[in-house]
């Protein structure tokens, strides 16, 4: 009997520990990804072969945007003489979708005035909870923000949903819905979170 009550208590202890056996302590991530291409262009490019990568670009069909870059707009931005600087000319292309983005790479290296292009990605629209113990909660869309800047709230589970009340009465309160491995930020989850960690690069 006495080692049972023993058992017993230990286990309350350690529910106490970990925040009560929390299962969604850690954090929770969702974003946008989207595909870039950033296309270096030699130190020696002309006018017509910038037009010509130019127009390819344009013939692009899921291109968001893109933008041109000159070596003095680096130095500018450095506040350096151009001469100080060891950079390329670029165009960043951004798209509206991943269809094509490595046949488009392909294209962008293979012309004349390019040095070299390269696919990488973006985050967009970034959400990330921090569900601590006790009931606390930390929330920010940006992977950059500070400490000050967090929101700062408490949680509870009521009925099959989390809800997240701010301290801060300029920021509203919000729920998700947990479902299988997930939390999903509507009843129809079109919105899913997934476990990660502070950056969401997991």
């Amino acid at each position: 009997m006495k080692k049972s009550i023993y058992l017993i208590v230990i286990t309350i202890i350690t529910l106490i520990l970990t925040g009560c056996g929390n299962k969604y302590q850690g954090y929770w991530c969702t974003y946008d990804e989207t595909a870039t291409i950033v296309a270096l262009l030699n130190d020696d490019y002309t006018e017509k072969q910038k037009l010509a990568i130019a127009q390819e670009i344009e013939a692009f069909d899921n291109v968001e945007s893109y933008t041109f870059y000159t070596k003095e707009d680096y130095a500018s931005q450095m506040g350096l003489d151009k001469n100080e600087i060891d950079i390329y000319a670029t165009y960043i292309v951004t798209f509206d979708s991943m269809d094509s983005v490595g046949t488009y790479v392909e294209k962008l290296s293979q012309m004349d005035g390019v040095h070299q292009a390269e696919q990488s990605y973006a985050k967009n629209n970034l959400s990330i909870y921090y569900i601590d113990r006790w009931g606390k909660y930390t929330y920010t869309n940006s992977d950059e923000v500070t400490d000050e800047d967090l929101e700062k709230g408490k949680y509870k589970e009521k009925n099959g949903v989390l809800i997240f009340a701010p301290e801060s009465k300029k920021s509203k309160t919000k729920m998700l819905y947990p479902k299988n491995n997930y939390l999903c930020g509507d009843a129809g989850c079109n919105k899913v979170y997934a476990k990660s960690n502070a950056t969401c690069s997991e």
